[in-house]
């Protein structure tokens, strides 16, 4: 598939090139909403919003200024979190009913990467939203904090958080395993 050749047919109207770019894009917009924890029943209305929205901005994407994927993954986080506010689903969690010591000596290269998934999967709301925009998208905590309506110093304090949970978590599943 040339993205180029899919997005100028897509902008011309013509539904098979649409198809295709669905198509072509679904499994990597799922992984994304999988990985913000959005429950398996509302997969398919998120996966709908987002390609609505792509489809309404494709005509603002441009191959100069960078590939499709990274476009297509900013879209996808920001409706996830447009979606999850909206809907009241994004909540801050307060951080002391969180107090954890992390383990300094877990690896998590002994962890397989869906044991892990699954484990960000059940970080508190808040704490997964904050863990998935830093860790796996890169975004700046003063970005993360105007995204989620919070501050840079709760983004951080969150992270910290949450890389805790996770740790404590996955040392104890692992120890049960091993």
């Amino acid at each position: 598939m040339n993205i180029r050749t899919t997005i100028s047919a897509c902008l011309k109207g013509e539904p098979s090139a649409q198809k295709l770019l669905y198509d072509s894009f679904l499994p990597y917009v799922l992984t994304i909403v999988r990985r913000y924890g959005c429950a398996t029943k509302d997969e398919a209305d998120y996966v709908q919003e987002i390609f609505v929205r792509v489809f309404q901005s494709l005509d603002k994407y441009d191959a100069q200024k960078g590939n499709f994927k990274p476009w297509l993954r900013s879209i996808t986080v920001r409706t996830i979190i447009n979606k999850q506010t909206r809907t009241r689903i994004l909540l801050t969690v307060n951080i002391d009913d969180h107090s954890i010591q992390s383990d300094p000596n877990l690896q998590l290269d002994d962890c397989d990467i869906e044991y892990i998934l699954e484990a960000i999967r059940q970080l508190p709301e808040g704490y997964r939203m904050v863990f998935n925009l830093y860790e796996i998208d890169g975004y700046s905590h003063q970005e993360i904090g105007e995204m989620l309506g919070i501050t840079a110093s709760a983004s951080r304090s969150q992270l910290s958080r949450a890389k805790a949970i996770l740790k404590k978590n996955l040392l104890v599943n692992y120890e049960i395993s091993a």
